[in-house]
């Protein structure tokens, strides 16, 4: 009987060190943890009036939430949405450029069969009236950034999907 006893009393005292053990470990609070999602789709460039001039949106780029929406960790590729007005006379080019370190920007590019020879072509499109274009690639490097140039007055909005 009395080994029954103190095995039960073994049992109970290690059953009450594990919880305590479980109960000290730090864990986040659940709000600040934001639920897992294979897409994020958010505002990279707000609707602004560019002339004549080339503007980067910005890396880093901290979205309402304060996620640096530049960085390429954990996405795998993003659908990049240029919305321009544009004024009679303009042209706005939007470039995707891709960077290992945040300071060294590279145009983002990819290569196709030209029937002879392989070809290579930049990421970006070239609007001359008012519209929606898309651009999506595979990200590469530590973020990623559109330039915007312009040769007149356009207003541009910039927003992207990311996606695992």
């Amino acid at each position: 009987m009395r080994t029954r006893w103190a095995g039960m009393v073994a049992m109970v005292v290690l059953a009450a060190v594990l919880f305590a053990a479980v109960a000290m470990m730090p864990s986040a609070p659940a709000a600040a943890q934001a639920p897992l999602s294979n897409q994020l789709t958010v505002s990279v460039y707000p609707a602004t009036s560019i002339s004549g001039t080339t503007v980067n949106t910005s890396a880093p780029n901290l979205d309402a939430e304060a996620r640096d929406v530049s960085l390429t960790t954990g996405w795998g590729t993003v659908d990049v949405f240029v919305i321009a007005d544009v004024a009679s006379s303009g042209t706005l080019t939007a470039t995707v450029q891709v960077s290992p370190d945040g300071t060294n920007w590279a145009d983002a590019d990819y290569e196709y069969w030209t029937g002879s020879a392989i070809g290579t072509k930049t990421q970006q499109r070239v609007m001359t009236a008012d519209g929606t274009e898309v651009i999506t690639l595979p990200l590469a490097g530590e973020r990623w950034r559109v330039k915007l140039t312009t040769t007149a007055p356009v207003t541009t909005t910039v927003m992207a999907t990311l996606r695992r």
